[in-house]
C-alpha cells in the first residue's frame, strides 16, 4: 500500500553519468514519478534536503563525495528509500552500500521493468514503517531541531553549533 500514487511522488537521481540519468529519467517518468537530479555526491545531499522526496536513486562512484559516504551523511537526518544502482557488483561493495542504509541495491546494467518492481517495493516497504521514521522537525519544549536543514532553535532563536555539536546533540536526542 502507497499512500501516493505514482504521479504524486517525486524521485531522486543521483549519478555522475549523464546517460544514466537520462534513462532513469525516462523510466521513472513514464512510471508517473516526477524527477529531479544530481551529478555529485554533495549536491546529492542538497538534493535530499531541497525536495520533498519520496526516493533516491544513488549510484556509488561519484565525484566529491562517495555515495555510500553519501548514504552515511543522509541517514544522519533522514530515513528515505535508498536504492543503490552501481556497476560495482563485487559482494563487498554490495554488502557495504546495503550496511550505509541502502534499501536495496542494483547492478548496472539493468532491465528497466525489474527496476521500477523494485522501485514498487521498496515504497511498499517504507511506507509500511513511516510511523517508526524520525521527524524532520523535532520540537520539544523550547528546543526545535530541523534535522534536514542541521538547524537548532532555543526559544525560536538560532542556536550556533559546530558539525561535531550539531551530530553530539543529534544522537543524545
Amino acid at each position: 500500500m502507497i499512500s501516493k500514487s505514482p504521479k504524486s511522488m517525486c524521485a531522486g537521481i543521483a549519478d555522475d553519468d549523464p546517460k544514466m540519468i537520462r534513462l532513469l529519467r525516462r523510466c521513472l517518468e513514464q512510471a508517473g514519478f516526477r524527477v529531479v537530479s544530481a551529478s555529485d555526491g554533495p549536491a546529492a545531499i542538497e538534493l535530499v534536503e531541497n525536495n520533498d522526496l519520496d526516493l533516491l536513486v544513488l549510484d556509488v562512484v561519484m565525484p566529491g563525495m562517495d555515495g555510500c559516504d553519501v548514504l552515511t551523511r543522509l541517514r544522519e537526518f533522514t530515513w528515505l528509500p535508498v536504492i543503490i544502482l552501481s556497476a560495482k557488483d563485487d559482494e563487498d561493495d554490495v554488502v557495504r552500500g546495503l550496511e550505509s542504509g541502502a534499501d536495496d541495491y542494483v547492478v548496472k546494467p539493468f532491465a528497466p521493468k525489474e527496476f521500477l518492481a523494485r522501485v514498487q517495493a521498496v515504497l511498499r516497504r517504507a511506507s509500511f514503517a513511516s510511523e517508526e521514521r524520525n521527524p524532520a522537525v523535532l520540537q520539544n519544549g523550547d528546543l526545535t531541531i530541523d534535522y534536514a536543514q542541521h538547524l537548532v532553535q532555543v526559544q525560536a532563536r538560532d542556536v550556533p553549533l559546530t558539525p561535531t555539536e550539531y551530530r553530539l546533540l543529534a544522537a543524545l536526542v
